[in-house]
């Protein structure tokens, strides 16, 4: 008497979980620091189970090839965002293996979380604040000239609103993803919209720039309205903007979207060579049973000690601190000078690590310097007020461009320091930065 289909379909279940707990253990140690449950990953969570499902019931290899393709990246490169991919993967291998074809959604959805888009909106965050305030600004003066700005700053008379890392942040960029995602995958299910790989991509390019757009009428609306943080006016014109520009244009846009009247009728399934299959699934395990048990090196371990430049270490006492920093200190000045990294990696600038000291980075804006600009920050820890300045030193070049400091770095070898520069006065700190600057 055969197996009934309720008991396949339990040993199968089973098997999956299994095995997504072996791999889940085996890389926990790898993967704790992106862990964090914080909102964005309870969101992750909620959302899980309504854009996974089965595309076709054609068993696949496919992404167990690209997790084997990634892990020998990571070998070599030793990046952690390498490995995240490859356990992403392998867990949708996994999936494929035993119950067909994924849809599009969750792959983009881990892209998301993933540290590459954190590292990313961090990074252009930055700039972008500062733009989106020049500009709402500009906006403003139009309507009463005692509008203006400084840095990241409105300034209305002697008035200041500060538009802080929440604009243009990490959160509301996610949740913007995520309801495009949401939307994608409803019209897919309910109304049976098909949508192409490239024109998922072309919907979130378009959701990133709405969210710009809700967020410059967020502060513009703000400002003008006089609406102080934490209130409950602050809260309610965030939500507003959010429906208005991001949330209900997305559902025209998505609705509206070329695409594939309906799904594709599926002719008669190709059978997956299992040894092929089989080959795939142990090189894959094998390939993570590896890079848990042999030690290769993290991914700070690769950089080499910061290096200083002649001349500097004058009047300073020197130490090297985590990560191959170097430590300046007098009575006046405290320098650090991070290690040059691969164009590839995150460069962990001062506004995350002055966030991790516990310090809150105000009035942060571009500054010149002789005629180099530089980045600059106030730094607040209770009534402990500190001024900091930091740019890109190769040695030759001055930049504050993280696209000239990558490319340069690959196509030239160039290798960039991050200069940190800080003291107890906004002037001493531009003193001595355009110092070490004239000394090149």
């Amino acid at each position: 008497m055969g197996v009934s289909i309720p008991k396949i379909l339990e040993k199968k279940l089973v098997l999956t979980l299994l095995l997504i707990g072996v791999l889940t253990l085996l890389s926990f140690s790898k993967l704790a620091f992106y862990f964090r449950f914080d909102l964005n990953f309870i969101l992750l969570l909620m959302i899980l189970p309504f854009v996974i499902y089965r595309e076709s019931a054609q068993k696949s290899y496919r992404y167990g090839i690209v997790s084997i393709v990634l892990l020998g990246f990571y070998f070599w490169f030793s990046f952690s965002t390498l490995y995240f991919f490859a356990f992403i993967c392998a867990l949708f291998f996994i999936f494929e293996s035993f119950y067909g074809k994924l849809n599009s959604v969750p792959l983009f959805l881990m892209v998301i979380v993933s540290p590459l888009v954190i590292f990313l909106t961090e990074v252009v965050g930055f700039e972008l604040r500062l733009t989106l305030t020049k500009v709402a600004a500009q906006l403003l003066h139009l309507i009463d000239s005692q509008y203006s700005y400084s840095g990241n700053i409105i300034l209305i008379g002697e008035k200041e609103f500060h538009v802080d890392p929440e604009c243009m942040g990490l959160k509301m960029v996610i949740l913007s993803f995520f309801t495009a995602l949401l939307l994608i995958t409803y019209f897919h299910r309910i109304k049976k919209y098909n949508y192409s790989f490239i024109a998922i991509i072309i919907i979130l390019g378009i959701t990133y720039i709405l969210d710009i757009v809700s967020n410059l009428f967020r502060i513009i609306l703000i400002t003008f309205l006089q609406s102080k943080p934490e209130t409950f006016s602050h809260d309610l014109i965030g939500i507003i903007c959010f429906i208005a520009y991001v949330a209900i244009p997305l559902w025209f846009i998505i609705k509206k979207f070329p695409f594939r009247d309906s799904f594709r009728v599926e002719k008669a399934i190709k059978n997956v060579n299992k040894k092929i299959h089989f080959g795939i699934g142990m090189i894959t395990a094998v390939l993570f049973l590896m890079a848990v048990i042999i030690p290769g090196k993290k991914e700070n371990e690769t950089l080499t000690k910061a290096k200083i430049p002649s001349g500097w270490t004058t009047h300073f006492s020197c130490s090297v601190e985590e990560h191959g920093v170097l430590k300046l200190s007098n009575a006046d000045y405290l320098i650090y000078i991070k290690p040059s990294r691969p164009f590839y990696s995150s460069d962990h600038t001062p506004l995350i690590c002055w966030k991790g000291s516990g310090y809150t980075i105000k009035k942060e804006e571009i500054i010149k310097v002789g005629n180099q600009n530089v980045y600059f920050g106030e730094l607040t820890k209770g009534e402990h007020v500190l001024y900091s300045a930091w740019w890109y030193d190769s040695g030759t070049e001055t930049t504050i461009s993280q696209f000239q400091w990558r490319i340069n770095t690959l196509l030239k070898g160039n290798k960039y320091q991050i200069i940190n520069v800080i003291s107890d006065t906004k002037q001493k700190v531009i003193q001595k930065a355009d110092s070490l600057i004239s000394q090149k």
